[in-house]
C-alpha cells in the first residue's frame, strides 16, 4: 500500500488492486483537522514524518558582581545527541505533538547534570518550558534529482514578552506588545503597528492566509492554541 493518495477537492483516495477508488481521509475545515477512514488510519500509519524539536533549557549563571541570573532558551535536539523523531501520519496534530514531547521527554528526565558548562555559566533541561516542534519534509527535487529537506517551523505567538536585558534591542519591541487582551489578535495589532496599516485589513489578510494553508478560517484559534 505504497502507491501515494491523491487529493480531490477535500478528499485523499488510493486505488485498490480492483481498480476502484478508495477514500482514506477528508479535510474537515471546520476542526481543521483530517477525518481518517478505516482504510485511511492503516494506510497512512505506514507513513511517516520527521520531526526536529527545540528542547527547553535553563541558563543559569553568575554576573560579574556576583548576582545569579536564568535565561530560558531553546537548544537544537541534534546539539543533545537525539536524532529527529519520525511519527506516523494517521495521528492528529495533538497527538503528533504529545508522542514527540514525551519521547523528548523520555530522554531527557534522565538527565541529571548539567547538559553544557560554558564559562560561568550552566545549561540545565528546563522540564516546565515549552517545545517547539518543527515538521521536516524530505524529497527528491524533480529538476535536478538531488534530495533536499523542508521544515516547517513552530514559531509561538500570543503572550506578553518578557523584556530582557539579554533581549538584542529589547527596546525596540512594540509597545502592542504589552496590550492586554482576550480577543487572540495580539499578533494582527503588532503587524499593523509595525507595518502601518488598519488592523482589519491585517485579519482579512490572516484569514485569507489561513484559507490557504488551513482551508479554514482558524488563525485566531491557532494562535490562542500556541500561545
Amino acid at each position: 500500500m505504497q502507491q501515494k493518495a491523491i487529493r480531490e477537492g477535500n478528499t485523499e483516495t488510493i486505488r485498490l488492486r480492483d481498480g476502484e477508488k478508495a477514500v482514506t481521509r477528508r479535510w474537515d475545515t471546520g476542526s481543521g483537522e483530517y477525518v481518517f477512514t478505516a482504510l485511511g488510519k492503516k494506510y497512512y500509519s505506514t507513513l511517516r514524518r520527521n520531526y526536529v524539536v527545540d528542547v527547553p533549557i535553563a541558563i543559569k549563571g553568575k554576573r560579574k558582581n556576583g548576582t545569579e541570573y536564568t535565561v530560558r532558551s531553546h537548544v537544537k535536539m541534534e546539539k543533545l545527541g537525539m536524532r529527529p523523531i519520525e511519527v506516523p501520519l494517521h495521528l492528529n496534530l495533538a497527538q503528533r505533538r504529545a508522542l514527540i514531547q514525551k519521547e523528548v521527554e523520555k530522554k531527557m528526565n534522565k538527565t541529571i547534570e548539567a547538559l553544557f558548562k560554558i564559562s560561568d555559566e550552566e545549561w540545565w533541561y528546563d522540564d516546565e518550558g515549552s517545545y517547539a516542534i518543527h515538521e521536516e519534509t524530505v524529497g527528491v527535487d524533480p529538476d535536478t534529482g538531488e534530495g533536499e529537506a523542508h521544515v516547517i517551523l513552530d514559531r509561538r505567538v500570543k503572550g506578553k514578552p518578557l523584556v530582557s536585558n539579554t533581549l538584542l534591542l529589547a527596546d525596540s519591541i512594540c509597545e502592542e506588545a504589552f496590550a492586554e487582551s482576550n480577543d487572540n489578535m495580539c499578533a494582527a495589532r503588532q503587524m499593523a503597528a509595525i507595518l502601518k496599516q488598519d488592523v482589519g485589513e491585517i485579519c482579512h489578510q490572516s484569514t485569507k492566509i489561513s484559507i490557504e494553508l488551513y482551508k479554514a478560517d482558524t488563525w485566531r484559534k491557532r494562535e490562542r492554541l500556541r500561545g
